[in-house]
């Protein structure tokens, strides 16, 4: 299910995966954990564990009317 495991903050198995996103996404996601002071990972460390209180679809379909 992944590569290698290794020990972070969050006290759980970390395992390299593949993910494929756009370039926009990849230079929002960057930005965004280059402002945090977090790297790439960690930001999507932290939007995982806080989706539960999103509504995605409904962010979907307004981000993608504004397109």
């Amino acid at each position: 299910m992944g590569g290698r495991a290794s020990q972070n903050p969050w006290n759980s198995n970390k395992v390299q995966r593949t993910l494929s996103v756009t370039d926009e996404a990849w230079v929002l996601w960057t930005n965004a954990a280059e402002e945090a002071g977090i790297n790439r990972s960690e930001l999507f460390e932290v939007l995982a564990r806080h989706a539960t209180n999103l509504d995605p679809t409904t962010i979907r379909n307004s981000l993608l009317s504004k397109g």
